[in-house]
């Protein structure tokens, strides 16, 4: 039977079991850092089979929310931004799916380039394109004092109108305006037949703030170009004026990740209490980001979150996007093909061309998995067109000129490493050269001073010891050990990893630089528990069993205790040392 009114739906609605609504869109990833592994330097990985397709599973009915025109002083925002607002509602409801904001974008602003928008039918088209089943199409005009929002909804499969809305009312109430008018469109689309579903509230899960909506929505458009300082301070303006708004919460966790600022963590965890608030596709991601930044050891349930999450949400840019980074930082440790990394960018590029944060590592993919001058040429410049004076695209320009440049072009490279940002330097040196091919320029980039005092580049003094050992140069490598950024538990960390490879070390007496430390004192300094594990994995190597249960025991009393004072995180860290200490 057909309702006859928004609110008979609304009641069957209420009748049925209840389910907190999806929001269909997540403009946050997990820019999380990875420590460095001094055994990385020995090996490289081979490229593997590509594993089965991803992303595969049965997807939800899809509605794609076209632009809506807009007439009127002040309203240019809501040209896109009601396409935010009406999928945050109808993401989910009874069933049905909305179409990730930026993909519906790529496709309308390819179809402009093209100039087949041709009224209607173009829009249309742009909708099918998308693999929606309905679109809507609407518009945001003036009137008098108020606003007036309109739409009109479309079968895709045979172009047949299934109705038009208008809801009128002031400013300030745009809010439920949008609620009503989604009402009326779910109405349409499931024409009377009663599905499982709940309420649209869209205040519950996203903001009753207007200048928080305004600066989120800001902050999201600087983050498509990569400016994550600009995306940072409009999340922090959305947040103050709305400190539960999970949304800004959550993708101002992802734009700390990016500019290094070790609250990015947190801002996720703020966002996570605050998870009543986040309908299931933005919790599914969430929780993604959570796993990942609470432990390495959860490494495997990111990714599999994050799988899950391309599987019911095929055309959502962010759920590929983060699962291609999660592959990228920690893929070795489920044995997940190179390859793996780089199916799940493309995809994300492929749905949304203009979200440039996607092409940042498939650039780095062209010089450290297969290097291809080509290729990556052809990619840098598309992220030059995408966020140009950013310090992405000056790092893949002088990195193109060190790794595949004429003698003019690295001396053009080599004049410009001065010029670059702290920490750009260690990404240009871990993220662009650290192939076999390019060790040469590696090391130029490392050896370039003078150093900067930061936590980053003090770790270009070991990234020194690994490109020596990596090359064979064994002696050179022990007197890099000397260098004072190098830390006492880093140093017998990189011998012990010599050692273990069956390289010979002249003139070090391991007995001695390896020999289990004296007293308990060292439990009480978190940043050397390594060096009760590497003593330890020597004494097992000579079978001196004793020494080794005494590693494993103070291991274990060095976690206890981290536990017992609240730092869960590093006790965890402790815990697992002594587990792979026994394993060994």
């Amino acid at each position: 039977r057909r309702f006859e009114s928004a609110d008979a739906l609304a009641e069957s609605l209420r009748a049925g079991p209840r389910s907190r609504p999806r929001r269909r869109r997540a403009r946050i990833a997990a820019a999380a850092a990875v420590p460095l592994i001094l055994a990385a330097a020995l090996f490289l990985r081979g490229d593997a089979d590509v594993a089965a397709p991803l992303g595969e599973g049965v997807a939800a009915p899809a509605v794609a929310i076209l632009p809506f025109e807009v007439r009127g002083e002040d309203l240019d925002m809501w040209r896109e931004g009601m396409i935010d607002l009406l999928s945050v509602n109808l993401d989910g409801a009874t069933g049905l799916r909305a179409i990730d904001t930026r993909t519906v974008l790529a496709g309308w602003r390819k179809a402009e380039a093209a100039g087949s928008m041709r009224g209607l039918d173009g829009a249309l088209d742009v909708a099918r394109g998308t693999g929606a089943r309905y679109a809507v199409v609407g518009s945001v005009v003036s009137s008098g004092p108020g606003i007036r929002l309109g739409a009109r909804i479309y079968s895709l499969e045979d172009r047949r109108s299934l109705g038009s809305f208008l809801v009128e009312g002031s400013p300030d109430s745009l809010f439920s305006l949008v609620d009503r008018l989604s009402i009326e469109v779910l109405a349409a689309i499931w024409q009377g037949q009663e599905r499982p579903g709940a309420d649209v509230d869209l205040t519950r899960i996203t903001t009753a703030s207007l200048p928080a909506l305004k600066a989120y929505l800001e902050g999201e458009s600087l983050l498509r170009r990569s400016d994550f300082p600009g995306a940072v301070a409009a999340y922090e303006r959305a947040v103050a004026a709305d400190s539960t708004f999970a949304f800004a919460l959550h993708h101002l966790g992802f734009a700390y990740g990016w500019v290094g600022d070790e609250r990015h963590s947190q801002s996720h965890q703020q966002a996570w209490r605050h998870a009543d608030r986040l309908p299931e596709r933005e919790a599914l991601l969430l929780r993604g980001v959570l796993a990942w930044s609470s432990a390495v050891s959860e490494v495997g349930s990111t990714i599999s979150l994050l799988e899950e999450a391309t599987r019911r949400y095929p055309d959502d840019v962010d759920a590929w996007y983060y699962l291609g980074d999660a592959y990228i930082h920690g893929g070795e440790q489920v044995l997940a093909a190179q390859d793996q990394s780089e199916r799940a960018f493309r995809r994300a590029v492929d749905l949304d061309p203009g979200f440039s944060p996607a092409y940042i590592h498939l650039v780095t993919n062209a010089f450290v998995y297969r290097p291809d001058s080509a290729r990556a040429a052809r990619l840098i410049d598309t992220y030059h067109h995408l966020a140009p004076a950013t310090p992405s695209d000056q790092e893949n320009r002088i990195a193109f000129g060190l790794a595949f440049g004429d003698s003019t072009r690295r001396t053009l490279a080599r004049a410009a490493l001065d010029t670059l940002q702290p920490g750009s330097r260690v990404w240009i040196s871990d993220g662009y050269l650290d192939h076999p091919k390019f060790w040469r320029w590696q090391r130029e980039v490392i050896e370039r001073g003078p150093f900067r005092d930061t936590p980053q580049e003090r770790l270009l003094a070991v990234r020194l010891f690994q490109n020596s050992v990596a090359q064979g140069l064994i002696r050179a490598a022990l007197e890099e050990l000397q260098d004072p950024r190098v830390s006492a538990a880093m140093r017998a960390g990189a011998r012990y990893t010599i050692q273990a490879a069956g390289l010979p070390m002249p003139g070090v007496d391991l007995d001695q630089e390896l020999a289990l430390p004296a007293g308990d004192s060292l439990l009480n300094d978190t940043g050397r528990a390594l060096l009760w594990f590497y003593p330890g994995a020597y004494a097992a190597d000579q079978a001196r069993w004793d020494d080794h249960a005494a590693a494993v025991a103070r291991l274990r009393v060095f976690a206890d205790r981290l536990l017992a004072e609240g730092d869960s995180a590093n006790a965890r860290f402790a815990a697992g040392a002594a587990l792979a200490l026994s394993g060994r």
